[in-house]
């Protein structure tokens, strides 16, 4: 195998790959990339404990065609070394990869353009893994893919995922449940404490549900370009997503999400207030000293006080006359807040001891709802 590829390329492509496998690994070829080079185009593959993900090179010169695999950690580290030609044609424009299985070595070999006009070739040998043992890549079936907007899995998936569990014992909760049925699109996130439900209205009429695990979500926001075409197949264990150059594979989780909808009593007191100026005194009044500060909010005839026990912001304006009191963790009402647009914040509560709801009319329309949901702290 041999090839030429552009500096700037190969670095983006590594990137991908690089963390969906394990820096450690029981098999060497557990922790590997796998490299193909074909007529036209270059391939690099990862196969991890919960994602798959190929991403293909076009631009790619290909002398020799071949595959190899070689330790993530080691080819990124090198990779990452390598700084593109900027404007001045400073730097190193492109790399030369080849495999030598008689020595069992991979080589990338380079040239760097210094400012002084000066040059400097540089030679990189690294170890092959042992193709034969690279963790078989399942088949993604392209013809049973169906086209969907990049920008609404993109955008549904960000707001939800805040609210999905941290803890790595708490199954499905750890991730996002998606489902698609009558023109909605609906993900929901919830550990219990926190809960967001984003739906948006899709053309195509697909019918699927699914539940894929947070760190594939987010892996699928960096790797796929929202305004590119994107296409996606849900199967019964592999939810596949697919854009130009990029194809990435989360293996889902078993079981049915819990039904959250009792989570969502119908609160009865409606509040609003300018979303920038609570957020900015809801951020004033976090020092970060503590995970786990409260934050009072007391609400007396149009006006809101925000109270900790370090300080206090008072006289914030709100459409409000009447007197209550709840309390939050700062921590988790800051990332309830941080998905919502709009200038006008409303607030719902039902009580001070039942979910809150957070959300801005003023940021959605005709296509898309979303609801915010947390439970204050009982004292």
């Amino acid at each position: 195998m041999k090839f030429s590829i552009p500096v700037s390329n190969i670095r983006k492509m590594v990137s991908l790959v690089r963390d969906v496998v394990p820096a450690r690994s029981v098999s060497q070829e557990g922790t590997g990339i796998l490299m193909e080079a074909f007529k036209d185009k270059v391939v690099f593959s990862a196969v991890g404990s919960d994602i798959i993900i190929r991403v293909v090179d076009k631009e790619s010169k290909i002398e020799e065609e071949g595959k190899a695999v070689v330790s993530s950690s080691i080819f990124s580290s090198i990779v990452s070394s390598f700084t593109p030609l900027d404007e001045h044609k400073v730097g190193t424009g492109s790399v030369i990869v080849s495999s030598n299985f008689r020595n069992k070595v991979l080589t990338i070999t380079s040239k760097t353009y210094y400012k002084n006009g000066k040059t400097a070739d540089h030679k990189r040998s690294i170890p092959l893994l042992n193709a034969d043992l690279f963790q078989a890549i399942p088949r993604y079936n392209s013809d049973l893919s169906v086209p969907f907007p990049g920008i609404t899995l993109i955008d549904s998936v960000n707001r939800a995922s805040y609210a999905a569990s941290m803890n790595t014992d708490a199954g499905v909760l750890c991730g996002i449940s998606m489902c698609s049925s009558d023109g909605n699109f609906t993900c929901v996130a919830t550990d219990g404490v926190k809960l967001a439900e984003y739906t948006s209205k899709v053309d195509d009429k697909l019918d699927f549900k699914c539940i894929i695990p947070t760190k594939f979500a987010t892996k699928i926001v960096k790797s796929v370009d929202p305004l590119s075409e994107v296409r996606i197949l849900p199967e019964k264990q592999i939810f596949w997503v697919s854009s130009p150059g990029v194809l990435i594979g989360g293996f889902t989780f078993r079981g049915d999400y819990p039904n959250y909808k009792p989570f969502l009593n119908k609160p009865n007191k409606k509040i609003i207030v300018d979303k920038k100026m609570f957020l900015d005194n809801v951020k004033n009044l976090d020092f970060g000293d503590t995970d786990d500060m409260s934050v009072k909010l007391k609400f007396c005839n149009g006006n809101l006080n925000l109270v900790t026990v370090f300080a206090e912001n008072e006289g914030i304006e709100v459409d409000y006359m009447g007197e209550f009191e709840i309390d939050f963790s700062i921590k988790f009402l800051k990332s309830s807040l941080q998905s919502i647009d709009g200038t006008n914040l409303h607030m719902e509560f039902s009580d001070n001891s039942g979910a809150a709801y957070f959300y801005s009319p003023d940021a959605m329309d005709d296509k898309t709802e979303f609801k915010s949901v947390l439970m204050p702290l009982n004292k």
